[in-house]
């Protein structure tokens, strides 16, 4: 696992977050099929006139099906309270970020998927939940 870590942190550079502005959805996909190996997917979005980048990873076995995925998102002022990534038998890679927004002072979610097997099926939506609190405990 900290052999997988340190390759993506250092592939961040080549996947688009060194110029988020330049990026269109799609550009820096790694791979493109649900071959073995890693596969890599950068989405930039628009939030309140800034740039973020929604990035989902997935890792393909022998036996062509996903059994790792990690996914993020990075912006500025945007802060990681909770991200859930996880994958189903279909070949669909789900992401959902909740980030708090410091600038604002909000709460949002970033939430969408990957299809695997087409990868120009990237789905991701913004929603906004205003200045309440999540419904979880900090840990």
């Amino acid at each position: 696992m900290k052999a997988i870590l340190t390759f993506l942190v250092a592939l961040l550079p080549l996947c688009g977050f060194a110029n988020p502005v330049e990026a269109e959805p799609l550009d820096v996909i790694l791979s493109n099929s649900l071959s073995q190996g890693m596969h890599d997917v950068n989405y930039p979005m628009q939030y309140d006139g800034r740039d973020i980048n929604v990035r989902v990873i997935w890792e393909v076995g022998n036996d062509g099906q996903i059994y790792q995925a990690l996914g993020g998102v990075a912006g500025d002022y945007l802060f990681t309270a909770k991200d859930e990534c996880t994958f189903d038998a279909s070949g669909i890679v789900y992401l959902t970020v909740y980030l708090n927004d410091t600038k604002n002072k909000k709460k949002i979610v970033i939430t969408g998927s990957v299809d695997a097997n087409d990868l120009y099926s990237v789905h991701f939506e913004i929603i906004d939940h205003g200045s309440g609190v999540w419904p979880w405990p900090f840990e």
